[in-house]
């Protein structure tokens, strides 16, 4: 053979690529198709879920469908409950503040006038802070000494009427704070409507 055809020969054989055989253009488009199916299934789990939580709302309102009244009915015997323990707290609170400006003021009935009742609270066991109501009434002396009650010889023990007596009649059978907490709804509706809350409601 002649040495310049080889020459010629052997710089075609370098200059030739090899062929592509398509294996990194199925790697590359397998790849690409398993995130496309990754990504669809993300989505339709999304929708599974969303759907779900649809379907467990629309049972939740089935399901309270038609019962309006029965909560209706519930909220007004709560309400007439919360009202006579509120009642009741402000008796407590009222027959506290006077008892504390017995003795103190001229006419304990000031003690309500002047002073702001918001300011104490009672607790859940009607117990009121007593030394806070005695520094108020201390307060309120202070800014109107006219108030005070003058000082005067003993003249005799005030008595209280025992149960039963005078004043007494008319409060038998008459609820207290403590009674309405054993207390169902209804139960307080129905005492409400036999008359036996006009004392914690402050009715005459």
């Amino acid at each position: 053979m002649d040495p310049a055809n080889q020459n010629q020969q052997t710089g075609d054989n370098k200059s030739k690529k090899p062929e592509n055989t398509g294996g990194e253009d199925w790697q590359s488009k397998f790849e690409g198709q398993r995130k496309v199916n990754r990504d669809l299934e993300k989505k339709l789990n999304e929708a599974y879920a969303k759907a779900d939580k649809v379907d467990e709302l629309e049972k939740q309102i089935a399901a309270l469908q038609g019962k309006e009244a029965e909560y209706e009915a519930a909220r007004k015997e709560q309400a007439v409950k919360d009202e006579a323990l509120a009642a009741a707290n402000q008796r407590i609170l009222k027959a506290e503040v006077r008892a504390a400006a017995s003795g103190k003021l001229a006419d304990p009935a000031d003690a309500l006038r002047y002073l702001d009742l918001s300011k104490f609270t009672v607790t859940d066991d009607g117990s009121v802070d007593s030394q806070a109501i005695a520094n108020s009434i201390g307060e309120l002396l202070e800014q109107k000494p006219y108030l005070g009650k003058a000082e005067q010889a003993p003249s005799g023990a005030n008595i209280t009427p025992p149960s039963g007596t005078r004043d007494g009649d008319r409060h038998q059978g008459q609820l207290t704070r403590d009674d309405l907490k054993t207390m169902s709804p209804a139960e307080i509706v129905k005492a409400q409507q036999d008359g036996r809350l006009k004392d914690l409601l402050g009715a005459n």
